[in-house]
């Protein structure tokens, strides 16, 4: 098991499982940009809205906000790649997602996607999130 799969606890477990839900390997940055985007989303129904509270509570552990020291400098947040005792920080992380959540992030992509609206920053994300794989 993971880090994640350990720390949830088994009524969460079981609630991921029924859900059929998929770990998804995202770096830092991919986390911070679910950060802003799953507000954004509209339409939700209760349970992938519970699903998006979730994720959005589990994106980051305290040990990593604490690790990487985020600052917000005007439009770009920097972050630590190196503890002090010069360790590497891992920047990576398997995080569970719903399967009608990650639809709902990937339906999101698609409507940017259509309207000409992504960025390179989302180039990632789509590859994860949107049914065909990479933007048309």
């Amino acid at each position: 098991m993971n880090d994640i799969t350990v720390s949830m606890n088994r009524a969460e477990r079981r609630r991921f499982k029924k859900n059929k839900g998929v770990m998804m390997e995202l770096n830092v940055f991919e986390r911070l940009l679910l950060r802003n985007i799953v507000p954004q989303i509209q339409g939700w129904n209760y349970a992938n809205m519970k699903d998006a509270r979730e994720l959005l509570e589990g994106l980051f552990t305290e040990e990593e906000e604490t690790d990487l020291a985020f600052e917000q400098e005007d439009t770009q947040v920097k972050w630590k790649v190196k503890r002090d005792d010069e360790s590497d920080i891992p920047q990576e992380r398997d995080i569970p997602v719903s399967e009608g959540l990650k639809k709902k992030i990937g339906k999101f992509l698609s409507q940017l996607d259509k309207e000409e609206k992504l960025g390179f920053e989302h180039m990632t994300l789509c590859s994860k999130f949107m049914d065909e794989g990479s933007p048309n």
